[in-house]
């Protein structure tokens, strides 16, 4: 088993126009003291304890990049020096005979995978060879077919558009990383969406700039580093040289199997059917939780199996996934974002990659409100659901119930909510004022439930930590704390005096954080808000009672929920910054069973996105 150990090297490539010259240095105020407008500049990671390579000797060795490797796969005898990079081509062989070079490029053949090699004496790179095993394929129909140009003010923006998915598709087969599902998906879906008539053109040029954007970006993450190496640089300066391809990755694996987990579950499907189950007797939202009604999985138990479901699967758009210094974690419709920092940093419990989860929930609770809030190619009848919510027994299905326990969850946030004199227009006007709200509060309850497991200290510590890097929040903190009050209430729902207990467990648990993370000032600010605000908090929590409960008795499923926590192969035999045989299936459960450390720890942080990128066995 090949371990992470001997800190970080640095090495650099200087260029005058004519030469091309490469450093290797222990530490990092040494690899910048020189840097030109021409340098570049990568980390690398060396394997039990190898030294940075001796590239000023005048004999001739050679420095080869081998990509993408799973570390754990790497059998070799010569003794080369070995390193990880965070680049596409992470495995990086320091050689100095024709025998170590043989042996590193054969092992790469029968990897299957890219090389390059360059060739250095006295520091000067002699030469430079590289083999890509994967041969460039014309794209197919599903990339190359023209948009429309139903707009042709857009036309700059579609067909940046067009020659994006073009170059990404071959980027990825020169990187011997094809992409043809994926991208492919993303293509149809996209131009699917183009054509929904109830689009805007201000909504259609939107869904176009955010896939330019998240496209381009996702491409020169990926594909910088890819040979040749020095004509591919990358924008962050610090991996400008190697690039950050097994990070990119790394993140891609985790936003693929969510959208994977998520599709076979079919949650928005399971919804839909509800059009053709009968209604409950009662109005949902009146049952208590009590009520054996909720103490059974509510989408398994009212929908047929799956295969008798005759909905076609809801289609929806495959995010793109990319860095960015200054959304930090974010969802779109088009893409999800982690903080650049995390490129170095994700071992940390301030950086942690679980916190992506979030995002991920909000990709699913966007799709459920929008089916019951705003339906496709329809506008929701106010009308209707304001009678049923005065009339219960004109409700025709189990979906008007739903819909209308929802629609009454919002109207319930109102401080003042009454249906006295209610008004179509009143509902309009809640469900527009409400629906963010809503969001927030549903994701954060349905991030509590899938992905922490219900566990309340877990979750709680993986917010404020993670909320204690993000500056000037200070306005954001009783909604903040609100949110999270009815994440862990899901858990109290059957007890006498809920609230009270749910307010105390969150001073507890956030008490402890502090004492753990003493200069999170977010911490202190949380549990002042929670000493003084105590009757406003405890009337904000009952107000979104029924927003709760709708979405842990009718968006919660323990069995999809067992789906996405379930084992994966080998997980126990993780240790960090070992590389064992076993991979996984689960990169969601990985995350979850991560050590983190107090402060960033780039090594670990390495074996972490290593693991994502290569460690993974996605269906």
């Amino acid at each position: 088993m090949l371990r992470l150990a001997g800190g970080t090297h640095f090495i650099v490539l200087r260029s005058d126009g004519v030469d091309r010259r490469i450093f290797s240095y222990k530490r990092f105020d040494d690899a910048i003291s020189g840097l030109e407008g021409r340098s570049r500049l990568s980390p690398i990671f060396p394997i039990d304890n190898a030294p940075p390579p001796a590239f000023s000797s005048d004999s001739k060795s050679h420095l080869i990049f081998i990509g993408s490797i799973y570390p754990g796969d790497i059998l070799l005898q010569t003794g080369p020096n070995i390193y990880l990079s965070l680049g596409s081509l992470n495995l990086v062989l320091f050689c100095t005979t024709e025998e170590q070079v043989d042996e590193a490029l054969a092992f790469a053949e029968k990897s299957n995978a890219a090389w390059e090699m360059w060739s250095i004496s006295a520091g000067k790179i002699l030469d430079v060879q590289f083999h890509t095993p994967t041969p460039p394929q014309k794209a197919p129909p599903e990339i190359t077919k023209q948009f429309s140009r139903t707009h042709t003010v857009f036309l700059p923006t579609i067909r940046e558009l067009e020659a994006l998915l073009i170059s990404t598709y071959a980027s990825s087969y020169a990187a011997g990383t094809p992409q043809d599902e994926s991208l492919s998906a993303f293509s149809s879906t996209l131009r699917s969406s183009m054509d929904d008539p109830s689009l805007t053109a201000l909504e259609q040029l939107q869904l176009l700039t955010l896939s330019n954007v998240s496209l381009s970006r996702h491409v020169w993450q990926t594909y910088s580093g890819t040979s040749p190496i020095i004509e591919h640089p990358c924008h962050f300066s610090t991996h400008s040289l190697l690039g950050v391809g097994t990070a990119s990755r790394g993140l891609e694996n985790i936003v693929r199997f969510s959208e994977q987990v998520y599709t076979a579950s079919r949650l928005v499907d399971r919804i839909q059917h509800l059009r053709h189950v009968a209604p409950h007797s009662k109005p949902l939202y009146s049952i208590s939780s009590m009520d054996s009604y909720w103490q059974r999985d509510f989408l398994h138990d009212v929908t047929p199996p799956l295969e008798d479901v005759v909905e076609l699967p809801a289609k929806h758009l495959p995010q793109i996934s990319y860095f960015s210094g200054r959304d930090g974690f974010r969802s779109t419709n088009v893409s999800i974002t982690a903080p650049s920092e995390t490129i170095a940093a994700c071992s940390s419990s301030s950086w942690t990659l679980q916190t992506v989860t979030h995002e991920l929930s909000h990709t699913q609770v966007r799709a459920i409100l929008g089916l019951l809030l705003y339906p496709p190619h329809q506008v929701i009848d106010t009308t209707h659901i304001l009678s049923v919510m005065e009339k219960p027994s004109l409700a025709k299905t189990l979906f008007e119930q739903v819909q209308v326990f929802l629609v009454h969850a919002l109207w319930n946030l109102n401080s003042k909510a009454t249906s006295e004199f209610l008004t179509p227009k009143d509902l309009d006007a809640t469900i527009l004022q409400n629906a963010e709200e809503a969001n927030e509060t549903i994701t954060h309850i349905f991030d509590f439930m899938y992905h922490y497991n219900s566990d309340e200290e877990r979750y709680v510590r993986s917010l404020w930590t993670t909320w204690a890097t993000i500056p000037h929040i200070e306005d954001r903190i009783p909604s903040y704390v609100a949110r999270t009050l009815c994440a862990i209430h899901t858990n109290n729902l059957r007890r006498q005096n809920s609230y009270v207990v749910t307010i105390d467990s969150l001073i507890a648990m956030l008490t402890s954080i502090k004492e753990e993370f003493k200069n999170s000032p977010y911490v202190e600010a949380a549990l002042e808000h929670l000493a003084g605000s105590r009757e406003w908090l405890l009337i904000a929590l009952k107000s979104r009672s029924l927003l709760i409960r709708f979405a842990r008795h009718i968006l919660f499923s323990p069995r999809i929920s067992a789906e996405i926590l379930r084992a994966g192969s080998g997980i126990e035999e993780f240790k960090p910054e070992v590389f064992a045989e076993p991979k996984m299936r689960n990169p969601l459960l990985f995350l979850n069973n991560c050590p983190l450390d107090k402060a960033p720890n780039a090594i670990r942080s390495v074996w972490i996105w290593h693991y994502l990128a290569y460690g993974v066995q996605l269906k």
